[in-house]
């Protein structure tokens, strides 16, 4: 049922979170392939959960999957991804192909699948604990082992387990997932891992109605994985915290494990060098970047000295922001007594979709422009009053009356030859 007042769908009902996914999002077509990913992942976490617990849990999932880039996983296909899953980073269970007992036919070798963890047969602790070392040992995998060697009473080996390894991945990309691993452990979804005396780095994970809660997490020194989940796939209930507890596991016994240890830095591939860039484009910064209107837009970032950008930002453009209306100026704005304007940057990027109505989360900060290709729709902003709205409560009616021109006197002090000669001819002096 419509709420005729509000013109909202009955189901919105109050919940202000509601709301806005309804005003803003709900029935809106997306081509922005973040917010697909966004949606995929939250639509693949309902599975019989209400829409508003997953909107509650979006957050979560935000931060849990911060600077993951879809486009960059399109680009190195499925097929490589698997590849490099399962040759490289010993996740042998992954399948190409599997057919069910019903028939069906089932595959690991696409982005879903590879993005999002969304597996035939999944992995196991091992393999994963195997594959997460590698980050920590500057891209090297070794196989996973309980044993090393085995020798019987006069020193003769038995069993010799020798570790199978191999290069999986350039020590210098090792490295980025590490320091972007160690941003989750101090900030992110897996802050409770975190331990007094140890640098930790790490990643939750969940599957759909939290049937299986995941930790991968490892230090310096050494690398754990904890799963928690059961035989027949339910729901994990927790009563007393809404922690993930696989990380709560973690810690207790990696507290224990690190207690005498000293702490010390991942180690770091040589040529690193520090760098500040624009957050939005990547690039060297320009004056623009700090005056974007969320604040100063450049960051400092450590990154390999191949890496480092040469050209400086395009993406901020300095526009006149109108001081009364906090809008892009019109022509008018300036003109109006006691009114100004000042410099702000906005991004100057083109977005232009093939269907109307896309949001774009930061489309409230470009430029918008009229200068669309035939077919195109502009992206659409969450705020309908963002700053990149021309003013409109400064018009040409507010502009002042013009000062009469030098030498031009008013009409009742220059009376025309007519009234001059009237006077005259009734005997007064013209």
């Amino acid at each position: 049922m419509n709420d005729l007042i509000n013109a909202r769908c009955g189901w919105a009902g109050t919940d202000e979170l509601y709301v806005k996914y309804h005003d803003v999002e709900w029935g809106k077509p997306v081509d922005d392939d973040r917010i697909l990913f966004e949606f995929l992942v939250l639509e693949s976490a309902q599975a019989g959960l209400s829409w508003i617990t997953i909107l509650r849990k979006r957050e979560g999932y935000r931060k849990a999957f911060h600077r993951f880039d879809p486009e960059r996983v399109a680009q190195m296909t499925p097929e490589y991804s698997y590849s490099f899953a399962k040759d490289k980073m010993g996740l042998s269970t992954l399948v190409s192909s599997y057919k069910t007992t019903n028939g069906e036919e089932l595959s690991d070798v696409n982005l879903w699948a590879l993005a999002l963890g969304s597996l035939t047969r999944g992995v196991t602790v091992r393999a994963m604990t195997a594959a997460y070392a590698a980050f920590a040992n500057e891209g090297v995998w070794r196989e996973a082992r309980t044993y090393t060697v085995v020798k019987d009473s006069n020193g003769q080996v038995i069993l010799d387990n020798t570790q199978e390894s191999h290069v999986a991945m350039k020590d210098m990309t090792a490295w980025y997932i590490t320091d972007m691993l160690k941003s989750t452990v101090e900030k992110g979804t897996g802050t409770a891992a975190q331990l007094e005396n140890m640098t930790v780095a790490g990643k939750t994970g969940t599957t759909s109605r939290d049937f299986d809660r995941w930790f991968a997490g490892y230090t310096p020194y050494y690398t754990g994985v904890v799963w928690c989940g059961y035989n027949d796939p339910e729901e994990i209930v927790l009563t007393d915290s809404d922690t993930n507890p696989s990380i709560v596991m973690w810690q207790k016994v990696m507290r224990l494990v690190h207690q005498n240890l000293k702490d010390k830095s991942f180690k770091q591939p040589a040529n690193l060098v520090e760098v500040t860039v624009c957050r939005d484009s990547g690039l060297l910064p320009s004056d623009a970047c700090a005056l974007d209107p969320r604040g100063d837009r450049t960051v400092r970032v450590t990154l390999s000295a191949h890496d480092v950008p040469t050209a400086q930002c395009t993406a901020h453009k300095l526009v006149d922001i109108c001081n009364a209306s906090g809008h892009v100026a019109n022509e008018f704005c300036v003109q109006v007594p006691g009114n100004a304007t000042h410099k702000a940057a906005l991004l100057d990027v083109s977005r232009a979709f093939p269907k109307n109505g896309v949001v774009v989360l930061d489309q409230a900060y470009a430029i918008l422009t009229g200068n669309l290709p035939a077919g195109y729709y502009a992206a659409v902003s969450p705020d309908v009053d963002s700053i990149n709205v021309e003013c409109y409560i400064h018009s040409e009616d507010d502009l002042p009356e013009p000062e009469p021109e030098e030498g031009e006197e008013d009409d009742e002090s220059d009376p025309d030859a007519s009234d001059i000669w009237s006077s005259a001819a009734d005997g007064g002096t013209p």
